[in-house]
């Protein structure tokens, strides 16, 4: 086991989770098993965006105190994966999903692949068929009471960008039926990188990135499981991508990246189902970045109001990482 590295800074301890300073190591992000393991996985490569690139796990028993050796779970020596997200469903399999993107056809395809066993050993990958040529995704697959998993996307369609979701109702073999979450009509608007969270009685939220409108977040909803959306609405949050957390006690956590100075990872809280955000009184986590190139956050409750957010981030060395911060909400 490899302890991590310690330090006080902001409003919690920041720590180092994963540094290898021959790497560039991204896009993180975070679960809590049954059995009380927190995974995390991201990318870890030569550059941003570059061929050869590898998924990776790494795993704590003890709440985020110390931290596994590197496990690679999916890797492709010409293509660039990357992106991954995992989540644990109600039979008790763990699903990673990430894209696979092909710089020369200028295409993306999303992929899963899931282990049975709390990620010791994983299965071999399944390509997401979608009616749409390519998609991407950033965020973690959510799971329906009836067991049907949503999986957020988002892709080319027509002229603009789009955020969707893809359905799977035998536990990620197959995936169709897509419903979509907000599309460019009119305007300059397009949206990326949705995150979702169910919280009850088919009630469903997203908050998805946007571009062109200064990097707000927008918001929509689903009373019906994800079938239908309402029209997405701009937020005061600015920042991207988000991250959705329902907290133990009701109240849900959005975390997300601040990419403007001063450079960092922000939250913000929703005390009434995600209605209306406390942007006023929101967590500044960490503001100590160097860049832009930082960010997309991943949250978990370690224990009761004790969060663990994880992120990617670099100092003066310039060493992309695997950060994280524990704080209480």
């Amino acid at each position: 086991m490899r302890i991590i590295a310690k330090k006080e800074e902001g409003i919690g301890l920041d720590v180092t989770i994963y540094k290898n300073k021959e790497t560039y190591s991204a896009f993180p992000d975070i679960t809590k098993l049954e059995d009380g393991d927190l995974l995390v996985v991201f990318r870890e490569g030569k550059q941003h965006i570059g061929p050869g690139s590898e998924i990776v796990l790494i795993r704590s028993k003890d709440k985020g105190e110390s931290w596994s050796e590197r496990q690679v779970i999916y890797s492709h020596p010409f293509l660039d994966a990357r992106d991954p997200s995992i989540t644990q469903i109600q039979d008790g399999r763990l699903i990673v999903n990430f894209f696979i993107l092909d710089l020369i056809a200028k295409k993306a395809e999303t992929w899963i692949i899931r282990s049975s066993d709390n990620g010791y050993t994983w299965e071999e990958p399944i390509r997401v068929e979608i009616p749409f040529r390519g998609g991407a995704t950033s965020s973690r697959v959510i799971e329906l009471p009836d067991r049907c998993l949503l999986l957020p996307m988002y892709g080319k369609y027509g002229n603009g960008a789009i955020s969707f979701v893809a359905k799977s109702m035998n536990g990620g073999d197959t995936w169709g039926d897509v419903s979509i979450i907000a599309r460019r009509i009119r305007g300059r608007v397009e949206y990326y990188e949705p995150s979702l969270l169910y919280l009850s009685r088919g009630n469903i939220i997203a908050m998805i990135r946007s571009s062109i409108t200064g990097g707000y977040l927008y918001q929509s909803e689903s009373l019906d499981y994800g079938n239908t959306w309402s029209d997405p609405k701009k937020t005061d949050i600015w920042g991207h991508p988000a991250d959705l957390l329902q907290l133990k006690d009701g109240r849900i956590l959005c975390t997300y990246g601040y990419r403007k100075s001063p450079f960092g990872i922000r939250g913000v809280i929703s005390e009434d189902q995600g209605r209306t955000w406390d942007v006023r009184n929101k967590r500044i986590i960490r503001r100590d970045g160097l860049g832009w190139d930082i960010g997309y956050p991943s949250s978990v409750e370690v224990d009761k109001g004790r969060i663990l957010t994880v992120y990617y981030f670099y100092n003066e060395d310039g060493v992309r990482f695997i950060g994280g911060s524990f704080y209480f909400t």
